[in-house]
Formats: C-alpha cells, sequence, structure tokens
C-alpha cells in the first residue's frame, strides 16, 4: 500500500482567470453516515473502501450486506487510524472508514427546471456561500425539507469534499447539485417555470418571511456578512427576512436556510 501523504481535499482553484473551475478528480468521504449513502448510490463511482483494521469487526456487518447489493463494489483495504488520518483533513473524526470515490457529476439547470415546471417544490439557491461546512448543512436541510435542489456558483462556491459531504450527513447523494456560470441567467431561467424567486436578505426594506400562494419557489440565499449580492437582489421577486429577536438577529447562512426551509416547503 502507498504510504506516501495524500494531497488535502480543500486546494484553492488555481487556473487561468477565466478558466472554468473544475472538480477534484478524486474525493476521500469519510464517516459511517455519509460513506454507507454513497455506497448505495448507483451514480457513484467508487475505487477503494479503506477501513480501520481495529474496527473489522463493528464495520463488516454494516459494510458487507451494503457491498453484496452494489454492482461494483470497490475492493477493501485494512489499514491503520493513522494512515487514514492521511485521507482526510487534519483531526477529522473519519470512524475508521474512507472511501475513494469520484465526485458525483453536476446536474443540468434544464433537468432542475423541468422537473420544477411539472411537479411544483422547492429550489434552494446559494450565492456565492464559500463555506463547506454552512453548504453541507444546507443541503443537509434541504434533503430534510423535501427541496428539490440546490444551485450554486462555479466560482466562489465549494466543489463536493469529505468535509462538506460530512456535514450534510450524506445528502449530497440524496439531493440534485447544479452549479451555474451566471447566476442572475439561472434565476431567470428558473423563473420561468412560474416559480418565485425569494431572496433571504436581513437589509432595510426586507418584508418578514410569508409563504407564497404559488408553490414552485426558489429560496435565495447570500454569504454570510456579505448577504446577496446586488445584482442578485435586483433579480428576485421579493426580499424577505426571519422574524429574529431584533436585539440579537444573528444567525448564521445554514440555520437561517433551515429556518427559511421549514416554512417554504411545499
Amino acid at each position: 500500500m502507498n504510504q506516501d501523504r495524500p494531497r488535502r481535499q480543500n486546494a484553492p482553484f488555481r487556473g487561468a482567470p477565466n478558466e472554468r473551475p473544475q472538480p477534484p478528480a478524486w474525493v476521500h468521504l469519510y464517516g459511517l453516515h455519509a460513506v454507507t449513502t454513497a455506497l448505495k448510490n448507483p451514480d457513484r463511482q467508487p475505487s477503494l473502501l479503506y477501513f480501520d483494521q481495529k474496527k473489522e469487526d463493528a464495520l463488516r456487518p454494516i459494510l458487507e450486506p451494503i457491498l453484496e447489493n452494489h454492482d461494483n463494489p470497490p475492493p477493501l483495504q485494512a489499514t491503520s487510524a493513522q494512515y487514514m488520518g492521511t485521507l482526510v483533513p487534519d483531526g477529522a473524526p473519519h470512524q475508521g472508514i474512507v472511501l475513494k470515490t469520484r465526485p458525483l457529476a453536476n446536474t443540468e439547470l434544464k433537468t432542475v427546471c423541468d422537473r420544477l415546471f411539472d411537479e411544483p417544490g422547492l429550489i434552494v439557491v446559494l450565492d456565492q456561500v464559500t463555506d463547506p461546512q454552512n453548504v453541507g448543512a444546507i443541503i443537509r436541510s434541504a434533503v430534510a425539507f423535501n427541496a428539490q435542489a440546490i444551485v450554486t456558483t462555479d466560482r466562489n462556491a465549494p466543489f463536493e469534499t469529505g468535509s462538506l459531504s460530512r456535514a450534510a450527513v450524506g445528502g449530497v447523494d440524496h439531493l440534485p447539485w447544479v452549479r451555474v456560470t451566471n447566476l442572475a441567467d439561472a434565476l431567470a431561467t428558473l423563473a420561468d417555470t412560474g416559480a418565485v424567486l425569494m431572496g433571504l436578505d436581513g437589509s432595510e426594506g426586507a418584508e418578514d418571511i410569508f409563504v407564497p400562494p404559488r408553490k414552485r419557489r426558489v429560496l435565495v440565499l447570500g454569504a454570510e456578512g456579505k448577504g446577496l449580492r446586488e445584482k442578485t437582489k435586483e433579480t428576485v421577486d421579493v426580499l424577505m427576512r426571519l422574524p429574529t429577536n431584533p436585539d440579537f438577529p444573528h444567525l448564521n447562512v445554514s440555520a437561517a436556510a433551515a429556518a427559511a426551509m421549514m416554512m417554504l416547503k411545499v
């Protein structure tokens, strides 16, 4: 087994300024929920499944039924907890299991729009939310509240990584993920389905959040601190705010997303 320390997953994109960012060739998913959910996803292309040799007795009963039903199960590699620690971010709780896999393919915006037109529901759009933990937590809530898809930008948004997938508790394998080059154009395309575009924003002029009569809904959230960009504010149909305590309105974007999704669930 190659003991060379792998390159960390979260290296920033360093391509040419006009070059479209590309996802990593491989990701290392870790933690029981993220790994077992990925193994159950027929769209995954797993390569190798590492497990802590000291936890084999506990892990095999969990993994073997899943692998027996897998069309192309990855080989198992027993190894040490120390080596597995080199496959994940420093100090990450891998729970004795790491899956090397191709990242999931990007979903086409047209596919999401076609479904929204045929089946009213909620789409979650992130306007340059960059923190993988926040994006993962938002994906987790989106799956929990039956959102149809998540849309992010090509730039200033994380790719799928092990830490993001762990924060999503495997939700990445349940939720279509669209990456777009121009968010305003994507919002206009979503609006063509008959959806109402709702920007969650705490700035002056935003209305208290309400449930719209239209059941095709697009919830747009901005980055922590900056919030929605001006172009995005101009593109949405309405700006809304959560009814938080005016003396303490400090929710991070993942918590705000969960509260809004609970209210807007279709």
